[in-house]
């Protein structure tokens, strides 16, 4: 593992392929926070897609994974995927990763 300050930046395990899963999660999180950003959606609205522990459900969970409060938390996540997401594709492979 390496750090930059505290920020994770690399890891020492190897990628064998382009890693497209995760290339294809970080612009789907990019691009759900842009058009959520641009709907200028209400609280309620977007209350409804967040998962909730409560009462929960297959598609709350599924769309919770692409929301974010604002963009350092977008840029947190992207960050942690950005370095752990290819070694780890390339170990279990595209579909179960």
């Amino acid at each position: 593992m390496y750090y930059l300050y505290w920020l994770p930046v690399g890891t020492d395990a190897r990628v064998r392929s382009t890693p497209w899963v995760t290339l294809s999660l970080v612009l789907l999180n990019v691009l759900v926070y842009c058009v959520l950003l641009a709907s200028r959606g209400d609280a309620a609205s977007l209350y409804g897609l967040a998962f909730k522990a409560a009462d929960p459900s297959i598609p709350t969970a599924i769309a919770s994974l692409f929301l974010h409060a604002d963009p350092l938390h977008l840029i947190g996540n992207l960050v942690f995927i950005s370095v752990f997401g290819p070694p780890l594709e390339s170990r279990l492979g595209r579909l179960r990763f």
